[in-house]
C-alpha cells in the first residue's frame, strides 16, 4: 500500500496474468512433506447444523477457505467459508459462533529496503503495520491495526471501511492490496505477512483492539528488470510460532492473539505442499467420488501500495 510517484497509476496497464496453486503444484523451497498417515482428519460439519459445540477454531480449516489471485498489479484474497458439503457460510453467523464480533485481515511489512514516512512524516521501522495507525501520508487510515478501518476518519477512504460493499458481502471477506516501489533493484524485495484474523473486541475511545490469528499467507513484491512491479507468494498457512519474534512483539502490542491451542494444531514443519497434500486427502476421504479443488495463488505488479 505505497504510493511513491503520481503516475503510479498509470502503469497499471499489461497483460492480465493470473497463477493459482494447485495440489500438485511444484512450489519452490517447500521441504518435509507429511505421509498420508500424518494428515489431520477434518470433522465433518454442515452450514445449518454447526454451533459452538461442534465447531472451533481448532478444527475449522480457514486455509481452506482462502483463495489468493493475482493479476497485474493487484493482490486479491478472499476468504469465502463453506461447510463439508460446499454451502456458504455466513460470514457473521461463523463469527458468532467463533466469539468473534467479525473478520478483518492484519498486514505487516516484514522487510522495507527503502523505507515509508507514516502520516506525521515519521519514517517507519520493519516490521510495521501496513497501513499504520493513522496511515501514510498519501492514504489515511483509522487508529486500529486492522487493514480495513473500522470506523470514519477526516483522511479515510470510505472504500475501505471494513463494512463497505466492495470488502465485504453476506458470504465473502476481500482483502486488496496495490504495492509499488519504483526503488527496488535487483533482487530487493518489499516482504508481507498477513493474517485473516477473528475480531474479539475493540474499545473507540482507548482505540485498542483484540483479535485472533486465524490463518497467515507471506508474499513480496520485486521489480522485473524493465521496472513493473511484480508480487509472489512466499508462504501460505504459515505456522504462526515460526514466525520472527519481532513481528510476533509488534502483533502482540497491536492486540494479537495467537491461540495456544491453534498452534498445537499446527505441525512444527507445516507448509504449503503439506496443506495441499493433506487436504487432497481429506477431501477424498470425505467425496471419494470428486476431487479437491484448492486455493493459492500469486500474481502483481507496479508501484504503490494501496488498499485499493
Amino acid at each position: 500500500m505505497k504510493f511513491l510517484t503520481p503516475i503510479a497509476a498509470i502503469l497499471a496497464v499489461g497483460n492480465l496474468l493470473t497463477m493459482t496453486v494447485k495440489a500438485n503444484a511444484n512450489i519452490p523451497n517447500i521441504e518435509n512433506t507429511l505421509s498420508k498417515s500424518q494428515c489431520p482428519t477434518v470433522q465433518e460439519f454442515s452450514a445449518d447444523k454447526f454451533s459452538k459445540n461442534t465447531l472451533s477454531v481448532t478444527n475449522f480449516d480457514f486455509a481452506k477457505q482462502i483463495s489468493v489471485t493475482l493479476e497485474n498489479s493487484r493482490i486479491l484474497a478472499k476468504f469465502a467459508p463453506q461447510d463439508n458439503l460446499s454451502q456458504k457460510i455466513p460470514l457473521k453467523s461463523l463469527a458468532s459462533t467463533l466469539g468473534y464480533k467479525n473478520f478483518n485481515w492484519v498486514s505487516y511489512v516484514e522487510k522495507d529496503p527503502h523505507g515509508i514516512a507514516d502520516n506525521n512524516g515519521k519514517q517507519l521501522s520493519t516490521p510495521y503495520n501496513d497501513p499504520p495507525l493513522g496511515g501514510y501520508q498519501y492514504d489515511g487510515a483509522d487508529e486500529f491495526p486492522f487493514y480495513w478501518d473500522i470506523e470514519s476518519c477526516e483522511n479515510c477512504r470510505s472504500r475501505h471501511n471494513y463494512q463497505h460493499h466492495k470488502v465485504v458481502n453476506q458470504f465473502e471477506l476481500m482483502f486488496e492490496d496495490v504495492p509499488s516501489d519504483y526503488r527496488l533493484k535487483g533482487e530487493e524485495s518489499i516482504d508481507f505477512i498477513t493474517h485473516l484474523v477473528g475480531v474479539k473486541s475493540y474499545n473507540r475511545t482507548e482505540k485498542k483492539a483484540q483479535w485472533e490469528v486465524l490463518t497467515t499467507f507471506r508474499w513480496k513484491l520485486s521489480n522485473s528488470p524493465s521496472g513493473k512491479g511484480q508480487v509472489s507468494l512466499i508462504g501460505f498457512d504459515i505456522n504462526p510460532q515460526n514466525l520472527p519474534p519481532s513481528l510476533l512483539s509488534q502483533m502482540q502490542i497491536d492486540g494479537g492473539i495467537v491461540s495456544s491451542q491453534f498452534q498445537v494444531a499446527r505441525n512444527a514443519n507445516y507448509n504449503l505442499l503439506d496443506n495441499l497434500q493433506c487436504r487432497q486427502q481429506n477431501h477424498q476421504n470425505q467425496y471419494p467420488d470428486r476431487l479437491s479443488s484448492l486455493i493459492g495463488s500469486q500474481y502483481r505488479q507496479n508501484e504503490l501500495r494501496d488498499r485499493h
